[in-house]
């Protein structure tokens, strides 16, 4: 695939989802401060809304760089919890407690 293609993704998210992802957008300076996530469609009907996606796609690109940055992280975390209750274990059935 080349530099220059793109790929078209549509998430869907629940409402309270995606306020807490634009929220963080704004928090990580990806998404304009003043923006509402959720405001009326300009001329719908009454209770029509839409979502106002303007920075998402840089905080979903940022958020993945990150998870994948810190993935060594997390499992060298998960390893010690691991080793930690294996000791527990040993140390309970040594004791004889179930």
């Amino acid at each position: 695939m080349s530099d220059k293609s793109l790929v078209c993704v549509r998430i869907y998210f629940k409402e309270n989802e995606f306020i807490e992802i634009a929220e963080l957008a704004k928090i990580l300076k990806l998404r304009p401060v003043g923006l509402k996530a959720i405001k009326k469609r300009p001329h719908g009907w009454r209770q029509e809304t839409v979502a106002d996606t303007k920075g998402i796609a840089k905080a979903l690109h940022y958020l993945i760089g990150y998870y994948k940055d810190t993935e060594a992280e997390r499992v060298l975390k998960l390893a010690q919890i691991l080793a930690q209750e294996k000791v527990l274990r040993e140390q309970k059935a040594k004791m004889g407690v179930v």
